[in-house]
């Protein structure tokens, strides 16, 4: 809603009356920017921090607000933009690395004092007047930081003013909608020039549009359409990508099933855990790996319980699932409980178990290890248990091979003096 008195959205004219009003090269100017293939009209100008609310609807936020809503015994609770504010804090100063922050608010609040705002926040004006913040809820709030924070005092004055595009009403509210989702994927989907979306954020947008594009026919030409629109209307690239991110949703969704049914954990909890851990799951849909537990619940678990205890440690380590599980000594070592290093361990048992890897030497190297820790945590009571033929064969083994050895050693001591 355009100001009585401008031409201008009314959220645009407290800069001019306040800061810029002889100042008309700095006065808000219309402009066109194309988002997703559309061209979109907007006012480009400044709002004052304290004329926009945060998004409440915000993606990214969810899972934080879901435990905010849940710590206040309302399910339902809208918070405030300064509630919104505590929640994004709370969850930065919560994680301790770096990199994880999911909302680096101090960081970008830095950045702002040293480079001020380079991509403007998008704003819609609607036609009862309410301002809605579509994009940029991190520079708002870390905008808010920088009003909070008494380490930003001196930076205030200037920080204050947010530039932003501002979308009036343009009175057909399905126009609206559909503008939104285009800037929404123009800019956290596809452009690279601020944090997009996490990557399970992204496939839960898809999935929804996807499962909505199905709902009436679920044929495999119809599945087939529809990842093709999703990817069109998502900016994906290809329908792979989109067939692709639909599979690791749906296994997820799996996974938070037995983590909130079968384990009683938090809904929280479990809905960040997948957002970490969100990329394993293109790992496991794949069908060397799924084709191994698709069929077995029991697998299937145990392997969800190594992704929840963070015993893989990286993604290639995924790859070894089946053979994992079909050699009982690395199964037994995966399941290894408040160990860490437990599924590490079982693929090195495997690499040395493997008949195609017997006569590597690196797969030698690590059996006999192995083997070596294995024979020394023995005690004198262990090998009363075993039969006479088994302590037969091992005498005779490790006799055989401590005469090599004598030899290889000695020969090898020599060389080296020489």
């Amino acid at each position: 809603m355009s100001s009585p008195t401008t031409q201008w959205p009314q959220i645009l004219d407290r800069y001019v009356q306040e800061v810029a009003k002889d100042d008309k090269e700095n006065h808000p100017r219309k402009t066109v920017r194309r988002y997703h293939g559309r061209d979109v009209s907007l006012w480009m100008g400044k709002v004052h921090v304290d004329d926009v609310d945060g998004w409440v609807e915000n993606t990214r936020l969810k899972h934080y607000l879901r435990r905010w809503q849940s710590r206040n015994s309302e399910p339902l609770l809208l918070p405030t933009t300064d509630d919104i504010y505590d929640i994004m804090v709370e969850a930065d100063e919560e994680e301790q690395t770096e990199a994880k922050k999911p909302f680096h608010l101090d960081r970008l609040a830095q950045n702002i004092v040293r480079n001020q705002i380079q991509e403007p926040v998008v704003i819609h004006v609607r036609n009862d007047g309410k301002t809605v913040l579509w994009d940029g809820n991190r520079r708002f709030f870390a905008t808010k930081h920088l009003m909070r924070s008494e380490a930003y005092q001196n930076a205030r004055k200037q920080g204050q003013w947010l530039p932003a595009y501002v979308y009036e009403a343009s009175g057909d509210p399905e126009l609206d909608k559909e503008t939104e989702h285009k800037i929404l994927t123009e800019l956290n989907f596809i452009e690279k020039d601020h944090i997009p979306w996490p990557s399970y954020v992204k496939a839960s947008e898809v999935h929804q549009s996807y499962l909505a594009l199905v709902a009436n026919d679920n044929s495999p030409t119809q599945q087939r359409k529809a990842k093709e629109q999703v990817a069109r209307d998502y900016g994906l690239g290809s329908s792979r990508r989109a067939d692709r991110w639909i599979k690791m949703f749906d296994l997820a969704q799996r996974f938070k099933s037995y983590c909130e049914n079968e384990q009683e954990r938090d809904e929280v909890e479990v809905e960040l855990k997948i957002q970490e851990k969100f990329e394993y799951f293109d790992e496991l849909t794949k069908a060397g790996v799924w084709g191994a537990i698709r069929d077995d619940v029991d697998a299937q678990y145990e392997v969800f319980e190594w992704l929840w205890d963070d015993k893989f440690l990286a993604f290639p380590d995924v790859r070894y699932v089946p053979k994992i599980l079909a050699d009982p000594v690395a199964r037994r070592q995966a399941n290894t409980p408040d160990d860490v290093d437990a599924v590490k361990r079982a693929i090195r048992t495997v690499i040395a178990n493997d008949p195609l890897m017997i006569k590597d030497k690196e797969a030698a190297n690590e059996k006999i290890k192995q083997f070596a820790q294995w024979l020394d945590s023995f005690k004198r009571e262990d090998f009363r248990q075993l039969d006479a033929d088994s302590l037969t064969s091992l005498r005779t083994i490790l006799s055989d091979v401590t005469q090599m050895l004598s030899g290889l050693l000695e020969r090898s001591s020599a060389n080296m003096e020489a």
